[in-house]
């Protein structure tokens, strides 16, 4: 009987590896076709495509407001980067640029100051209270690298800039996630969590 159970969870854990590595790894052809998606920087359909994976998150009643939370697998990245590069971006150098990080996965975030909050002002380096992290299939997964940069406003009436905001940006692996439904928290510097619902099966 024990044998049977300790097979049967070895069985469970090959499969959870298996399924893990499923379907992140992009071919030649899938790059391509991401690169010239991106490239449709007027078409309906790149529009869509962005907006599956970005959340837009309402203000709270006081406090930095965590406004946008943003998926971005492997496959969004080529897109992403084709859109947004100067004329001139190939699909060679878009191939290129993935195989340099073809298991990322990012989730980055953009925190605005609201009117009131001091706290930037007195920490430049208040971003790094603020923590991300993954939940999915009751696993806790935390970032192999964080990373946060501040957003200034144009020239005050004192002619010089201040800190409106700041955005972070947390790395994971394809190789800590699977392709099921993950729930991202963002855990402020008061210890309250902001949440945003992504469908890793449905997302390219």
């Amino acid at each position: 009987m024990r044998r049977s159970s300790a097979f049967a969870a070895l069985l469970l854990a090959a499969s959870a590896v298996a399924v893990a590595a499923e379907g992140w790894d992009l071919t030649a052809s899938d790059v391509r076709q991401a690169y010239f998606l991106g490239q449709r920087r007027a078409d309906q359909r790149l529009a869509e495509f962005l907006a599956d994976y970005v959340q837009r998150l309402p203000a709270p009643a006081s406090g930095p407001h965590v406004a946008v939370i943003q998926l971005s697998t492997p496959y969004h990245q080529v897109v992403k980067r084709s859109w947004r590069t100067p004329v001139g971006y190939s699909s060679q150098q878009a191939q290129q640029d993935y195989q340099a990080n073809p298991d990322l996965v990012l989730v980055n975030i953009t925190v605005n100051l609201l009117p009131g909050d001091v706290a930037a002002l007195r920490d430049l380096g208040f971003w790094r209270d603020f923590h991300v992290r993954l939940i999915q299939n009751g696993r806790t997964i935390f970032p192999h690298r964080s990373s946060g940069e501040l957003i200034y406003s144009g020239a005050d009436g004192y002619g010089s800039n201040h800190v409106v905001g700041f955005e972070l940006r947390a790395e994971f692996s394809t190789h800590q996630l699977v392709r099921t439904p993950a729930r991202a928290e963002v855990i402020n510097h008061e210890q309250k969590t902001v949440t945003a619902q992504f469908d890793l099966a449905r997302l390219k």
